[in-house]
């Protein structure tokens, strides 16, 4: 399981980063930790505070609060860093571009990287 799981979170990087998530910040490592945990259980995408954000707050000596907080921030810069048309391609929308939510986020990665998988 544990190969399985760096082989994922390793395409989940891959995936952040076309959208120009950066790197460098926290919010990229707990969004990519986030993905790598609904990745392997679905149903935790249901309520990201108490079954996802609280497990990684636990492996970071953290607080849900401040991994909500660091994800949203990573994605507020990724929005005005990202080129419009590779963002909205990413998002397969054909709307208005806002910034994205967390749960669209963590499920077009997922997305992404079961296309590839196969």
């Amino acid at each position: 399981m544990y190969r399985e799981e760096l082989t994922i979170k390793r395409m989940v990087e891959e995936e952040l980063s076309k959208i120009c998530f950066g790197r460098k910040y926290l919010g990229f490592k707990y969004l990519t930790a986030s993905i790598v945990i609904v990745y392997f259980d679905r149903d935790r995408l249901k309520n990201l505070n108490k079954d996802v954000y609280s497990i990684i707050a636990q492996k970071y000596n953290s607080k849900e609060r401040s991994i909500k907080s660091a994800i949203n921030r990573a994605t507020e810069i990724m929005y005005y860093d990202c080129d419009e048309k590779v963002l909205k391609e990413f998002l397969g929308e054909n709307k208005e571009l806002k910034k994205p939510k967390t749960k669209e986020i963590i499920k077009r990665v997922i997305y992404y990287v079961e296309k590839k998988a196969k």
